[in-house]
């Protein structure tokens, strides 16, 4: 399987540049199927987990 790299803008910043693979022939990068199948079970895990990227990008 092929993917592409696709960075994440909301993540990314002065400080670091984030990425998720998009596998081909697919809509959503990994990291959007892996906060799709968790937020429901696991909402305040996937916030710390943004706001980590989030801090590693930009502060």
């Amino acid at each position: 399987m092929n993917y592409e790299i696709i960075q994440l803008d909301e993540f990314t910043g002065t400080k670091a540049t984030i990425y998720s693979a998009l596998p081909e022939g697919e809509e959503h990068t990994l990291f959007d199927r892996f906060v799709e199948e968790y937020n429901k079970d696991f909402p305040e895990e996937i916030l710390s987990i943004a706001d980590l990227l989030e801090d590693m990008g930009c502060k």
